[in-house]
Parts: structure tokens; sequence; C-alpha cells
């Protein structure tokens, strides 16, 4: 899902450079979140971390069409 996300959200580039870095790697410390989850059996976790990243997705592109 992480990977799907950021690979999307780089079509994004007349956000700025340093936006797109930032939203990448909260991407990816919510990856790991959610793996860190599924490991010590916290699936609510990741249920967590999966939706906050699509939310994030979809918070990026909202910021993109109103730019």
């Amino acid at each position: 899902m992480t990977g799907l996300l950021v690979y999307t959200s780089a079509f994004f580039f007349s956000l700025g450079q340093g936006l797109l870095n930032a939203f990448h790697l909260a991407l990816l410390g919510l990856m790991l979140w959610g793996w860190w989850g599924v490991w010590r059996g916290r699936l609510v976790w990741a249920g967590w971390a999966w939706g906050t990243q699509l939310l994030l997705t979809v918070g990026l592109y909202i910021i993109y069409l109103n730019s």
C-alpha cells in the first residue's frame, strides 16, 4: 500500500520537492508503524497506519487540486 501511495504521489511534483519529501517520509514511517503493529499482533495499529496513509494521500491530492 505504501509503495503504491508513494508512486502515485510522485506525480504531484508541482507542489514542491520539500513537501513531497516530508510526505514520503511520513508514509514510510506509517508503513513501518503498521508492520510493527502486525508483528506485535496489534492489527488495530496496522489499520490506523493504513487509514492514515490513505488520508495523507487524499489530503495531498486535494492540496494538488487547489494549487
